[in-house]
């Protein structure tokens, strides 16, 4: 289960530097992650090691829509 969780996680980042890659400004985000969603919110911390590279860059490429 935690393979296949990490891998939906990093599928989850790398769908936001798609959607800039389309050119896209205006996105809605949902997930089924709650650990994911609230990281990225801001409402829990990342504490993996692996998450926190790519929690520091969903932030970054968030700030890029409206």
């Amino acid at each position: 289960k935690n393979i296949i969780q990490l891998i939906a996680n990093i599928q989850a980042y790398e769908g936001l530097k798609e959607a800039i890659n389309l050119g896209w400004t205006d996105i809605v985000v949902q997930g089924d992650s709650q650990l994911i969603v609230n990281q990225v919110a801001g409402s829990w911390k990342a504490n993996k090691d692996n998450l926190k590279p790519l929690n520091a860059e969903a932030k970054k490429l968030l700030s890029k829509f409206q």
